[in-house]
């Protein structure tokens, strides 16, 4: 979440992103093109909080990278990402995070000298809000008695940590089951 999308289908070669900010300036040239490998340096540490977007993607943007890609954490997986807290900081630049194993054996063939290459298609878009949501109330009254009452609930969005089906289809899910099966009962 967050991250800008691809613009199509984007192939290009890898490169792995040295430590320090002043070895990434002497590399731009290499940078065009590219998909970038960040094991998250301490330049690339952003603030989740505050969404600021740390200064080395700049230079990455300014350099014609393709995007960033980041080392997740060990399964079970932790997704990394920022909250957006202005148009002004939307990022221009996608951000990518692979499961660890991924990232360590593309890094390792890079390291060793292959020519690795990388594609992506990300299909994402910031639309200005405010954006429609509609909820579904239903009160069915009892036949026999009005108590106790009984609350089947969930919600039908999610949040940027966390997937979908468990946040929340997995509250949804059932409470649209069981109104299906009162229906159906009559």
């Amino acid at each position: 979440a967050f991250s800008s999308g691809t613009k199509g289908r984007q192939r290009g070669h890898v490169v792995v992103l040295p430590a320090e900010t002043a070895q990434v300036e002497a590399m731009k040239g290499k940078l065009k093109g590219a998909w970038v490998l960040a094991s998250a340096p301490a330049d690339l540490n952003r603030s989740a909080t505050r969404g600021e977007r740390a200064p080395i993607f700049k230079i990455l943007e300014d350099a014609g990278a393709l995007g960033a890609v980041f080392k997740g954490a060990k399964m079970p997986w932790r997704l990394s990402s920022i909250r957006v807290t202005s148009w002004d900081q939307i990022p221009k630049m996608p951000e990518i995070t692979l499961l660890d194993m991924q990232y360590d054996e593309i890094a390792a063939a890079a390291a060793g000298g292959q020519k690795v290459e990388l594609e992506f298609e990300i299909r994402n878009y910031f639309k200005m809000g405010p954006v429609k949501y509609y909820n579904v109330i239903a009160w069915l009254p009892g036949t026999q008695s009005q108590d106790p009452a009984v609350i089947l609930s969930g919600h039908l969005d999610s949040v940027t940590f966390s997937p979908g089906a468990t946040d929340d289809l997995s509250g949804s899910t059932p409470a649209t089951q069981a109104l299906r099966l009162l229906a159906k009962a009559g």
